[in-house]
């Protein structure tokens, strides 16, 4: 019996290939049916080349060049109906892997030994080699060279064994001696990636976790990428979902997936995500929002991303969270943005993102820092959608230095999550603020660590803080700097913040407390639990602009303590590009002993332990050399409270070595 044909769906195909690797594309079946695969240069299909199979899969040969090449599939009725519509278009990348002394290149799961050459005249110099010898070693097993000795003129190959590869970016060594002493260090960072597929879009379960914001993408005058970190924290393997949703209308139907494997207590590190994992180069932007799934049943994973702007002088970048599906809102509840602007110093975007599948419609209001209301708007979302507004406050003729955003959500179904991206318009460097519940903040001590004025040697560290009283009665607070390591010389300064005002505290020690060369703590209280929402943004000030991070406040009830589940931070890393401080801070005025487990992507760890008095704060710099000299990279911490009553708040500030930017990144549970 002749049936109709369904329209075949790409389940797998290689975003990106290595030149010289052979890849496979496959799809679904229909049937009474052959296959029409189509090739192309361009993604019109104006020069496909066309083959057919019975078969549902097809295997293409190694390319020797880099190149793009687009497919698309059909069935073919073996009983003279007509064919069925083409599939969705699917993009591989052929890409050439240049040696260096750092090398980064993406192998797709399955690709089994993967052949890299190495040019010793390129890593010294032809010059400098000549009638020398070498020798090669390295440090992991998976990555070999050979000849590993020989003559330093002729031809290294570098052999990397994939299937000894987790998914994600692994980093290798090798050390390349010369026989008249030179020396040079050769990095090589593989990107194992799964295949992709598209598939229809299904709404997440409540576990699932949710970055609203990720990118490859050129903006006003750089260049946007994001890095995420999937740590499995369970005692047993977990299998994730990633689920990419291109931004704006109908990107819910145009969803890619992929899915890998962690084993116990590893951390994966996804650097360029959009690039490296699923398919696109630069030149080519897209944005859009990623969901991790976990199996059905298991626990959710602790994930973090940092989206940074890359210029030729290092990188700016923010911290966007991963934020589970339970905590998106729906109608009836407010959520609110501080610390936003639109100026000539400063630019405003703002992120939509829908969970349920169902449209939704957005109101925005837009308050001065008195509360007083300076304008609107209505944003609808489709079911399922990732929308960002650039400069949305300037397009609806709202101009303001200190304000806050209030969204709600107006529509009777549809759930969402909002956040700002506030960018430098100088330095283009990015700040994320999350909308929160006001209700959710309410607490008598909110605590922003990190707070700073500090000049001298790479950077000018200076601190802006924003109090928004929430609540419907005046506010009066209590500012309670300590200092780091000294506890004991706090600075007090009472306050009083009226309802629905923000309170503006720039430059903060040297305007409020009239204190500089110090940083440390600033404790917000009140007699009685308050919905203050508290923000800070610590920046390192330049004639070209300004650098920061954001900085929201931590309660006692979000702190840690003796017994309870250990915060994670993620994304530590020592190398020539980052740098990583580990801040600690007690937050309920008790002492407590603090352990700091620094665990490598090798599976070893090292702990380090600190002793904590009340409210003290400490930032322990450079924290992964004092155990590991040479640094490491994709390195997780856990930090557990062992003795005392004391309860802490953990941060990461990652600091890129050439821009001082930091990127502040706060404990998770």
């Amino acid at each position: 019996m002749c049936t109709a044909l369904s329209t075949p769906i790409v389940i797998s195909y290689p975003p990106v290939v290595l030149t010289g690797q052979p890849y496979t594309i496959r799809w679904s079946t229909s049937p009474n049916a052959t296959y029409q695969i189509d090739e192309s240069r361009t993604g019109d299909f104006t020069d496909a080349v066309s083959r057919t199979s019975s078969d549902t899969f097809a295997n293409f040969p190694a390319q020797i060049a880099a190149g793009r090449f687009f497919y698309r599939v059909r069935a073919i009725s073996t009983c003279g109906l007509s064919p069925s519509n083409f599939s969705a278009t699917v993009r591989v990348d052929v890409v050439a892997a240049e040696a260096g002394n750092d090398i980064t290149i993406s192998i797709v799961i399955g690709s089994g030994i993967v052949r890299l050459p190495l040019d010793l005249n390129a890593l010294f110099g032809s010059s400098e080699i000549a009638g020398e010898t070498y020798t090669i070693t390295s440090n992991s097993t998976w990555l070999t060279a050979s000849p590993a000795t020989g003559q330093a003129g002729s031809v290294v190959t570098l052999f990397i064994d994939s299937s000894m590869l987790s998914p994600g970016v692994t980093e290798g060594e090798l050390s390349v001696t010369l026989s008249g002493g030179q020396h040079a260090t050769v990095r090589l960072f593989v990107n194992l990636v799964p295949g992709v597929s598209t598939q229809p879009q299904t709404p997440p379960p409540p576990d699932s976790l949710i970055i609203p914001g990720v990118a490859h993408a050129d903006g006003v005058s750089a260049r946007f990428q994001s890095d995420v970190r999937i740590a499995n924290t369970s005692a047993v393997a977990q299998s994730y979902r990633l689920i990419l949703t291109p931004t704006g209308s109908g990107g819910s139907a145009k969803t890619r997936e992929t899915s890998f494997d962690v084993v116990p207590g590893r951390t994966i590190a996804l650097d360029d995500i959009l690039s490296t994992w699923f398919g696109t180069l630069a030149g080519e932007g897209i944005l859009g929002s990623l969901e991790i799934r976990p199996a059905i049943g298991s626990p959710a994973p602790v994930a973090s991303s940092r989206t940074y702007a890359v210029t030729a002088g290092g990188t700016y970048g923010q911290y966007i969270p991963a934020i589970p599906v339970s905590r998106f809102v729906r109608r009836g509840t407010v959520l609110t943005l501080q610390q936003i602007a639109q100026s000539s110093s400063y630019r405003t975007n703002i992120g939509l993102v829908e969970a349920s599948g169902n449209p939704a419609v957005v109101d925005f209001t837009v308050f001065n820092a008195a509360g007083q209301r300076i304008g609107g708007f209505t944003q609808a979302i489709g079911g399922g959608e990732h929308l960002q507004l650039n400069s949305v406050l300037a397009q609806n003729g709202i101009a303001v230095n200190d304000g806050r955003i209030e969204a709600r959500v107006t529509s009777d179904l549809g759930v969402v999550a909002v956040y700002a991206s506030v960018l430098d318009n100088q330095t283009s460097d990015p700040m994320l603020i999350d909308g929160v519940v006001p209700a959710a903040q309410t607490a008598a001590r909110h605590v922003l660590p990190g707070i700073a004025d500090i000049s001298g040697g790479l950077a000018n560290w200076r601190s802006d803080v924003r109090l928004y009283n929430a609540s419907s009665e005046g506010a009066d607070v209590t500012l309670t700097f300590y200092p780091q390591g000294n506890p004991a010389g706090a600075s007090t300064l009472p306050l009083t913040i009226a309802s629905g005002e923000m309170k503006v505290l720039d430059d903060v020690l040297r305007s409020s407390f009239g204190l500089t060369g110090t940083g440390g703590a600033l404790h917000i209280t009140t007699e009685k639990a308050l919905p203050i929402v508290a923000t800070a943004r610590t920046y390192n000030r330049t004639e070209a602009g300004t650098y920061g991070q954001f900085i929201p406040a931590v309660t006692t009830a979000q702190a840690v303590g003796r017994g309870e589940t250990a915060l994670q931070l993620l994304q530590l890393e020592e190398s020539s590009r980052t740098r990583t401080n580990v801040g600690l801070t007690e937050v309920s005025g008790n002492g407590a002993v603090v352990e700091i487990d620094l665990q490598f992507a090798d599976g070893t760890s090292a702990p380090i332990v600190a002793t904590l008095a009340p409210y003290e704060f400490r930032q322990l710099n450079q924290i992964i050399r004092s155990v590991a000299p040479d640094g490491a990279y994709n390195v997780r911490a856990t930090v557990r409270v062992i003795s005392g009553d004391g309860r802490v708040a953990a941060y990461v500030s990652a600091i890129d070595n050439r821009t001082q930017d930091p990127t502040y990144i706060p404990g998770l549970r």
